[in-house]
């Protein structure tokens, strides 16, 4: 399951002759297009009289939800913002008054300061009204998810990529099953 601007998430049963329920550390994943995806919690199993084999429901979270939901936005400014007017610093609490291109800024700033290996962007020509924005203590998920309810543009992830902006949805992976 997946949405456009929330978490997503993958499940699987899996069918072992043996009960793996000692086996789970937490550091179980799974790789799907190019994006990792870790066990979310201890899997559950059972036997059941139809098959030999132990059955196991297993559900991922994508890396992305797990890092930048446990990850403080902090108000990192770059470098090359030169205007004297804005407020400058390295806290969990952020104000300024600017536009969505000043806000992916500071995200994109916030995934670097605390050494990620996300990165956001935003598509190129897109502009917005200048806002007022001010909030506490939110992850970088939350900030996400912040700027889109101020400014009213989306965002998507590619890979580890945030990138602010429209697409057209295109499912270039055709799904198979069989």
């Amino acid at each position: 399951s997946t949405q456009r601007l929330g978490a997503s998430s993958r499940s699987a049963t899996l069918l072992y002759p043996v009960c793996l329920d000692d086996e789970w550390n937490g550091k179980q994943y799974v790789t799907f297009q190019g994006e990792k995806f870790f066990l979310k919690n201890v899997p559950s199993s059972g036997k059941s009289n139809d098959d030999e084999r132990y059955r196991h429901s297993l559900e991922f979270a994508p890396e992305r939800d797990i890092v930048l939901g446990n990850t403080y936005f902090y108000d990192a400014v770059s470098d090359y913002s030169t205007a004297d007017d804005k407020y400058k610093s390295n806290s969990s609490k952020v104000i300024f008054f600017g536009d969505i291109s000043e806000f992916v800024n500071r995200i994109h700033q916030s995934m670097q300061y605390s050494g990620l290996e996300f990165s956001a962007h935003l598509q190129e020509g897109l502009t917005s009204e200048v806002k007022q924005v001010s909030f506490e203590d939110l992850t970088i998920f939350e900030a996400l998810q912040q700027a889109y309810e101020v400014y009213e543009i989306p965002f998507y992830f590619v890979g580890k990529q945030v990138w602010f902006g429209f697409t057209n949805n295109v499912v270039s992976q055709p799904f198979e099953y069989g």
